[in-house]
């Protein structure tokens, strides 16, 4: 799949572009850090563009049910975020 490769490709630059000034002082002083959060960011997106693709396969069959794709994206809005989850993510 070229999802990984192509991501920003496909994605609205104004999601990638941060308006808050002292994040981008702050990303200006620490090259490494902008660099892990841009990483961070691709891998968040490329997650939620995965569960789009897997809920948009055209065969019925095949495609991921609504309530796993919910608890997909409950996952990786929780990795994102930091937030640590009592219960694991089945599948």
């Amino acid at each position: 799949m070229a999802l990984p490769n192509q991501v920003l490709k496909v994605v609205d630059p104004l999601l990638l572009s941060g308006d808050n000034q002292e994040d981008i002082a702050s990303s200006r002083r620490n090259l490494r850090r902008a660099q892990m959060e841009k990483a961070k960011m691709e891998e968040f997106l490329i997650s939620i563009l995965g569960v789009g693709i897997a809920c948009s396969v055209e065969s019925p069959v095949e495609r991921m049910d609504i309530v796993d794709a919910a608890k997909e994206l409950h996952f990786i809005r929780d990795k994102y975020l930091g937030v640590k989850t009592r219960t694991p993510r089945s599948g």
